[in-house]
């Protein structure tokens, strides 16, 4: 380094880290001079690299870290630590320190966009009847369906059909490996059978059918087509309801017949249809 004789030298910089030695000789124009020595250590300054932006999966986390070797660290979170873990995006920076020198860096962390998977709601259908769930499309996405009750995987698709009651959840993975998932529940019903018996009655011109409809599940609704032997047996007609009061009407001299074809129905499912014969005398 340059030398001074000057009381009060300048400051000096020092460009490079290294060891350096500073002496001071004091001349007072004595035959002994007075020599002082000090030993000058230039520590690196130190440098921090969180790494480049990054994103992640939302209800994810990522793990920023400073790097070891350095004395203290300061986040902006107010952690001291060399490690942070971090779930909400925004920007993120640390200070850290060693041999009384500070370096620092920051990063944002971003969230990807996923798109919400929708199963629609819990389904019931007829027994026997299958259903079709639809996860949606997804450009280079996978498909994974579960049967929540054994655990066991039952497709691989965007969509996927069954007939079994049970709940069901598919996960979507996208090309960022992000999920989304959605569960939906299926039920089934049995079909609903008409229990009216016997399915025939006999009544007089004039007369009305009074046929009151039964089925083994309750609140069963019934709906009816009719048709007649001839043109000479009337007022039928086709209706819905738990009992068919139509009063029927013969002009030919010899008993005619209406036919009744009615189909029972619970919710969306129908059961058989069955067929009751007024014989109109």
């Amino acid at each position: 380094i340059p030398s001074s004789a000057l009381f009060s030298p300048p400051t000096f910089s020092y460009n490079q880290p290294g060891t350096y030695n500073v002496r001071l000789v004091v001349n007072e124009g004595l035959p002994d001079q007075v020599n002082l020595c000090k030993t000058i250590v230039i520590s690196p300054v130190p440098s921090v690299n969180l790494g480049p932006d990054r994103s992640i999966c939302p209800g994810t986390s990522t793990v920023l870290d400073a790097g070891a070797g350095f004395t203290t660290y300061l986040w902006s979170t107010g952690a001291t630590t060399r490690l942070i873990t971090v779930s909400t995006p925004g920007a993120y920076s640390v200070t850290v320190s060693k041999s009384g020198c500070t370096a620092g860096d920051a990063v944002n962390v971003s969230l990807y966009s996923v798109t919400p998977v929708n199963l629609g709601p819990d389904t019931s259908v007829c027994q026997g009847q299958s259903v079709t769930f639809d996860a949606g499309a997804c450009v280079a996405c996978t498909y994974l369906w579960t049967d929540l009750g054994t655990g066991f995987p039952v497709g691989n698709s965007r969509t996927f059909t069954t007939f079994q009651t049970g709940t069901y959840k598919v996960t979507v993975t996208d090309a960022f490996g992000c999920h989304a998932m959605d569960t939906v529940q299926l039920s089934t019903s049995p079909p609903p059978i008409v229990t009216t018996n016997p399915l025939y009655d006999s009544i007089c011109s004039g007369g009305s059918t009074n046929i009151s409809l039964a089925a083994n599940i309750l609140g069963t609704i019934f709906s009816w087509t009719a048709s007649g032997s001839s043109g000479l047996v009337t007022g039928y007609a086709p209706g819905i309801g738990e009992s068919i009061n139509q009063v029927l009407t013969n002009s030919n001299s010899i008993p005619e017949t209406v036919t009744y074809t009615i189909t029972p129905s619970f919710g969306t499912c129908s059961g058989s249809q069955i067929q009751y014969i007024v014989t109109v005398i």
